[in-house]
């Protein structure tokens, strides 16, 4: 199904809606919120997790200039193009008061990309992040770069391969 078509659930059908990773996918976040609002019982929840697909640093290891942030920029870019946000993260909670939702209450974490946190908890969520990268950088450039903004395919790769040498790179502290 498409969840930015009207839903056919019956209204207040659902004591919780769990909606996760938004971004790049539908067109217009506010209004899809429109369909969870009326499934949802009196008294349910709905739950909403996003994330920033922009790479930075607190300790200034990766910088606005840096190839990370770069990165980031570019599909945030090519997804404007047609369409869609990759900036979902910044405006949830508004989506989801705009959309008639009440006591909303929003959390943000950052994240480590790497191994490279202190923290023992944290050093395992960053290990954990940048599997989940390596594993994703394909499928979330491939589109973008070849059909929106008509990269060659062996361009995209090598574009790839950098974004992956530098998540790896012990030198950079990334979080999102």
């Amino acid at each position: 199904d498409d969840a930015q078509k009207e839903w056919t659930f019956a209204p207040t059908r659902f004591d919780f809606i769990h909606i996760r990773a938004l971004l790049g996918a539908i067109t217009h976040s506010c209004a899809f919120l429109a369909y969870p609002i009326r499934c949802i019982k009196p008294g349910g929840w709905i739950e909403q997790l996003e994330i920033s697909i922009m790479f930075t640093s607190d300790d200034g290891t990766v910088a606005k200039d840096h190839f990370m942030a770069k990165w980031s920029q570019t599909l945030v870019d090519a997804a404007e193009k047609i369409g869609k946000s990759f900036n979902i993260f910044y405006h949830t909670k508004d989506y989801i008061s705009d959309a008639g939702f009440v006591d909303v209450v929003e959390k943000k974490y950052r994240m480590p990309v790497g191994p490279w946190s202190s923290g023992r908890k944290m050093k395992l969520h960053g290990q954990w992040n940048r599997l989940w990268c390596d594993a994703g950088l394909e499928s979330w450039s491939l589109f973008l770069l070849s059909k929106v903004l008509g990269w060659e395919y062996t361009e995209i790769q090598a574009y790839i391969g950098q974004m992956k040498a530098e998540i790896h790179s012990r030198k950079n502290h990334a979080c999102y």
